[in-house]
Order: structure tokens, then C-alpha cells, then sequence
């Protein structure tokens, strides 16, 4: 016994009928609705064309279902990879990103309603979907794009770092307390910067070799100074859930969804920091002619773009 076109069982395909259409309007920056595929539906195909036979127009086919748990390429994370996409007892084939047409298919039936979305990003350049399955008789057409339900989603931005201590987000001023003697050469003082962000604090050295650094140094300050380099704090950001309607993903009250609230989104911040040791010449050669000595300082540095600051020795000794 074979399925019929309605992926009925031994079916005469009358139970079933044709929905073809096409959706291409700009949508905002996020996700987009386009359509409702009722469960029961079968011969799943969906293709996104992409701008101007583009693989890379910033355009993404999502889905999600009913409860507002994303089935693919949710949270604004994009498989490039062909992909299989579980619903219940139905797989549907996803053809990845790194498509000129992206697709999803799949020979149904499903047995839920799945939403589809459209992820847009970068310039927001117009999609091409187009899409047909095969659906009950007494199923009411699709509304595309209009859907009059509400869903949770990830909000699009993350919160602040919550170990974020260096330059204006200082927390409080540095002590700094000169000693007599540097511990790498006997011309230098060393600095002891005492740096408190929140309920964290920590104890570095900071090397100076002049009056003129020492008397800075000693100034009262809060936010940049030199202490602020060495701290340095893994931490954590927060996306939170918020409340949208489907037709036009804008935020709602979030009394207006009735699913379960799913769990806040979080991850590690301030930790993509290369180090890596420095070294800078603190003496002239001893000798004018033939074999002489010079003395170098030995130091930590971490490396933002074009921008190097002192961190701590057990930052690169972790490092190699």
C-alpha cells in the first residue's frame, strides 16, 4: 500500500488540495513572518531565492512551531550545513544556507502547525520565498502573511557585560601605592594597583620609571588610568525573552503569550583576549665596541585590534 498525494495510506488523493504562493516583502531587521502550515499538511516545499541569484543576500528561511520553540535557524543562528529537521515523527530536509536557493522539504504529513519565518539581517534586501503543500479540503487557506498569534523570541540585543571594569565602566577609584625598589630593574618603582569592580577586586603591579609617571600615578582618579589595564574578568551576558506578535514580530504585552516561558539566553563575555609577552629595552648596551649586555623588561600584553595594554604575567603563562 502506497501513499497518495495527501500522504494518506492507501489514499484516492481527493482528501487533499494544492496551496501554492509566494511572499517577497522587505521585513524589518529579525524575524519576519510569512505563513502557517497547518498540521495534516504533506509535500512540504519551501525555497528562498536568493537577491539577484545571491547565495549570501542576508536572507534565511526559519521555523518554528506553535509554542514558540524555534525548529531551525533560530536565536539568529544560521546552519550553512544541509541539516534534518525533526517534527514529532516527520523529517523534513533542510539544504543549509550556503544555497543560491535555500529549501526545506519534506514528504509530511506533519502532525502540528509549523510557522515559517524568514530571518533578515545586513541590508535587508527583499526575500523570495515560494512555497506549495498539500492540505485537508476543509483546511482554511493560509494567511500569508498576516498571523494573529503570539510567540516568545530571544530579544535582539544582549545586555552589558556584567565583568566589564576597565576604562569609564570602572566601578570605583584605584589605590595605587609606590614602593621603593622595582622587582625586575633598580631603576623603576613599583606600582600596586588595587582595583575594585562590584564585589570583585584584585592586587596587581604596574612598573613606572619616572618621578613624572609616580606623581601621576598618585593623583586621585576614577575610570581610565593606568591600573586599568590589568583588570580583566570573564563574565556573563543575558538576552532576554520577550513577547512578539507573529504578523509583524513587534514586542507585545507579555501577557499575550500563552505558552511557557522559555529560559533566558546567556554566555561567556570579555574572554576573547589574545596575549602574548612584550619586551622593551630599559638600558643601553654596556659596551661600544665588542660583546656588552643589555637589559630588557619582560611583560604581558593583551591585544584588542590595534591596541595593546599591560595584563598579568599568569595571563600569558596560561596562554603557553
Amino acid at each position: 500500500m502506497t501513499r497518495d498525494k495527501c500522504g494518506i495510506c492507501g489514499g484516492d488523493g481527493t482528501t487533499c488540495r494544492t496551496v501554492k504562493g509566494t511572499y517577497n516583502e522587505r521585513g524589518s531587521f529579525g524575524y519576519n513572518a510569512v505563513m502557517k502550515i497547518p498540521a495534516g499538511s504533506a509535500n512540504i516545499d519551501i525555497r528562498q531565492h536568493g537577491y539577484n541569484n545571491q547565495k549570501d543576500d542576508d536572507n534565511y528561511l526559519s521555523l518554528r512551531a506553535s509554542n514558540g520553540e524555534f525548529l531551525l535557524n533560530g536565536h539568529y543562528q544560521v546552519s550553512v550545513f544541509r541539516q534534518q529537521i525533526p517534527i514529532q515523527d516527520v523529517i523534513l530536509e533542510y539544504s543549509g544556507s550556503d544555497n543560491v536557493v535555500e529549501r526545506i522539504n519534506g514528504t509530511g504529513p506533519i502532525r502540528i502547525d509549523i510557522y515559517v519565518h524568514v530571518l533578515s539581517v545586513g541590508n535587508l534586501l527583499p526575500p523570495d520565498i515560494s512555497y506549495e503543500y498539500m492540505t485537508a479540503v476543509d483546511t482554511p487557506l493560509a494567511q500569508s502573511p498576516a498571523i494573529s498569534n503570539y510567540h516568545w523570541r530571544l530579544a535582539d540585543q544582549w545586555s552589558v557585560c556584567d565583568r566589564v571594569c576597565q576604562g569609564k565602566n570602572l566601578a570605583s577609584l584605584y589605590l595605587p601605592m609606590i614602593s621603593t625598589k622595582g622587582a625586575l630593574f633598580d631603576d623603576a618603582a613599583t606600582v600596586l594597583c588595587f582595583l575594585q569592580c562590584a564585589k570583585f577586586s584584585r592586587l596587581n603591579k604596574l612598573f613606572v620609571r619616572s618621578e613624572r609617571q609616580r606623581a601621576a600615578l598618585m593623583l586621585p582618579q576614577s575610570g581610565s588610568g593606568p591600573c586599568d589595564f590589568f583588570l580583566f574578568f570573564k563574565g556573563t551576558q543575558s538576552q532576554e525573552i520577550i513577547c512578539v506578535d507573529s504578523s509583524n514580530n513587534r514586542q507585545a504585552s507579555e501577557r499575550m503569550c500563552t505558552a511557557q516561558r522559555p529560559q533566558t539566553n546567556t554566555r561567556m563575555c570579555n574572554i576573547e583576549c589574545i596575549v602574548k609577552w612584550s619586551t622593551e629595552d630599559v638600558s643601553h648596551c654596556s659596551a661600544q665596541c665588542g660583546s656588552g649586555e643589555k637589559k630588557q623588561r619582560v611583560f604581558c600584553v593583551k591585544v584588542e585590534g590595534n591596541r595593546q595594554t599591560i595584563t598579568r604575567d599568569e595571563d600569558c603563562d596560561r596562554a603557553t
